[in-house]
């Protein structure tokens, strides 16, 4: 592996005991907000004041995360304005009357489990849904924006490439706008079936899309020249066999580029708090919320994935060996093509970088 992917320095002895100090109370903090939600009903007004809460914590925390300025005084701060928001509101509900049981939060996790297996067969279905054709070409230029950035601003003429996990064909369209030939895969059928009728619909050429599974890849070994897996690995129950599946299909000296998520940081905590206080929300009424907040669809959609798919945020130094192992010979860590990509070498004059966001996204472009 390359030494593009070193980390960014600690920060001076001087002030790592106030850090560390500062570190324990966020964390203690952000345990006492987990339990005085869970000490509201998931009901009512109960329930309306949590989700409020959530939103606030969140949108706090983006209002300053981009400062390059030690984040956990303000971190604390909104912390406990929370909390004292909570326990306000603790007090004011157990003073009126009993209201009647909402539809959304009075789910057993027996039951949610049973939502989680019926909703999510098709959940992507009904969110791409909401995209016209507007916001999905907008979408589309982000993805294009990005691989890119693995051609030096150049195209990818003439290839021919792989896209596991396509979801909604972004990354396949972005990548046959670039000149390849790419074919998506996705086990999902309602996503296929979307991919294709956006290829239909606008003409696209370049493009194929099957239904097809990451563990088990229905092609010869070494023919393709790069394979996209943009968002799927955290989602991955067994990473190690897709990896190895993807090594075996590309050509010697292609490229796979994959992006997930980085693990740690501030931001994954209160992230994880906010995930707490959904935990006994079924999902189609977690759809409702989310929806009845008015955000953009791939907004939507990053909330539901966020909240209900299987996540397992790496290190950089975890995904380095997953990569190793499944026999890939160097990998380059990316900068980001968005200030909201969050990769740690566009970040590299922030000290705090890692106390925020931990290891950032990571999105590499990992040779074989």
């Amino acid at each position: 592996m390359t030494g593009s992917l070193s980390r960014l320095q600690p920060m001076n002895a001087s002030t790592s005991d106030t850090l560390a100090g500062q570190k324990r109370l966020a964390a203690r903090l952000i345990a006492r907000y987990k339990r005085n939600a869970d000490a509201l009903p998931s009901s009512g007004f109960g329930l309306r004041a949590k989700v409020l809460s959530a939103i606030l914590l969140m949108r706090g925390y983006e209002a300053f995360m981009y400062s390059k300025r030690n984040p956990y005084p303000k971190v604390i701060a909104l912390l406990r304005w929370q909390l004292e928001y909570l326990k306000c509101t603790r007090t004011s509900y157990s003073s009126t009357v009993a209201e009647p049981p909402s539809k959304i939060g009075n789910k057993t996790k027996a039951k949610r489990s049973i939502a989680h297996d019926l909703h999510f067969q098709n959940v992507y279905k009904n969110l791409w849904g909401h995209f016209d054709q507007q916001s999905f070409r907008r979408f589309r230029e982000r993805v294009a924006a990005r691989l890119r950035v693995l051609t030096s601003g150049g195209g990818l003429k003439g290839m021919r490439g792989l896209d596991v996990g396509c979801g909604s064909g972004a990354f396949t369209f972005g990548a046959a706008g670039l000149g390849a030939h790419c074919i998506g895969i996705d086990p999902g059928t309602g996503n296929i079936s979307f991919a294709r009728k956006i290829a239909k619909r606008t003409g696209a050429k370049g493009v194929v899309f099957r239904k097809g599974s990451a563990y088990k890849l229905e092609f010869a070994a070494e023919i393709f020249d790069f394979v996209i897996c943009q968002g799927v690995l955290h989602h991955l129950e067994n990473p190690e066999q897709a990896m190895r599946e993807i090594h075996r299909v590309l050509k010697p000296g292609g490229y796979l580029y994959i992006g997930g998520s980085g693990a740690d940081g501030l931001y994954n905590s209160l992230w994880d708090a906010v995930l707490h206080i959904f935990s006994t929300f079924s999902v189609r009424e977690t759809a409702d919320i989310v929806r009845a907040l008015e955000v953009s669809p791939n907004a939507q959609i990053n909330f539901m994935d966020g909240f209900f798919i299987h996540y397992q945020r790496r290190s950089l130094k975890s995904l380095v060996q997953l990569l190793r192992s499944a026999g890939f010979s160097q990998a380059i860590l990316l900068k980001g093509s968005a200030p909201y990509d969050l990769s740690a070498l566009d970040f590299t004059d922030d000290p705090y970088f890692a106390d925020k966001f931990g290891a950032g996204n990571l999105r590499m472009q990992v040779y074989k």
